[in-house]
Parts: C-alpha cells; sequence; structure tokens
C-alpha cells in the first residue's frame, strides 16, 4: 500500500481517550469485571479483560497495540523512524517503543510521560493539538 505524506511522519499513532474529559479520572463501576473474566474463562476464550480509565476492555489474549503496530508496518512499508505516536497511559506504552518520536497531553499518567520526547503544557484536546503542531513544526 502506497502511503506517503508530506514531512518528516509518514504515521501518527494516537491513543488519547483516557485524558479527553475532565469526567476521566471520576470512578467507574468496576464490580462486573471479575464476572466477565469468569465468563470468557468458562468458555475458553482467549481473551483479556482490563480496564482504561473510563471503560473495560475485552481483547484478544494474543493480540496487543503492539502487534497490531507491528503488523500496521509491514502491511504500509512504513519505517519505524518515520512513525510518531501520541498516548496518555502505561497502556499506550507500546506504541512509544515502537514509534520514533512520542508526545503526551498534560494530564497524561505520569509514568507514560517519562516515554515521551515532548509532553505538551496543555490537556486535553488542547494537547492534543499542541503536539500535532509540534510535528509538523
Amino acid at each position: 500500500m502506497p502511503f506517503r505524506i508530506t514531512g518528516k511522519y509518514d504515521l501518527v499513532i494516537c491513543d488519547i481517550d483516557g485524558c479527553l474529559s475532565p469526567e476521566s479520572h471520576a470512578p467507574i463501576n468496576i464490580s462486573g469485571l471479575g464476572k466477565i473474566a469468569e465468563e470468557f474463562q468458562k468458555r475458553n476464550w482467549p481473551i483479556r479483560v482490563s480496564m482504561t480509565w473510563l471503560y473495560i476492555n475485552c481483547d484478544l489474549e494474543h493480540i496487543s497495540k503492539a502487534t497490531a503496530i507491528d503488523r500496521l508496518m509491514i502491511q504500509t512499508g512504513i519505517q519505524p523512524e518515520r512513525t510518531a505516536g501520541i498516548g496518555d497511559t502505561m497502556g499506550d506504552r507500546f506504541i512509544a517503543e515502537r514509534v520514533s518520536w512520542f508526545g503526551c497531553p498534560a494530564n497524561s499518567e505520569a509514568e507514560i510521560t517519562k516515554a515521551a520526547a515532548y509532553v505538551s503544557p496543555h490537556e486535553e484536546v488542547e494537547g492534543v493539538l499542541d503536539i500535532l503542531h509540534q510535528l509538523v513544526h
């Protein structure tokens, strides 16, 4: 698949759902999380159950952001040095590990900001826009 834009990066991977609203840090009801995992185990489904700030994630155990990014790069021929990423939680560490440049909005989890080449002084949407501006200038 031919894939080319003007500029330093051909691909920008974003996963910033955890920081996009002030309510994102509010506790959610996770009482059913164990029940969901038990149901998958009973059926021998290879599905992982995990939490983000706002959501319960149910995904295949052998699939991750890492395997998806690896596959995307192979299929498109995009080289890691031509990629950038934006993330806000430790679940995005696989993005940070696979791209050549990684940025975070100001209200990201503290641990993931350690992997960032740039942490925006802005939160939420303004932070993402600031990071995108950094990528093209």
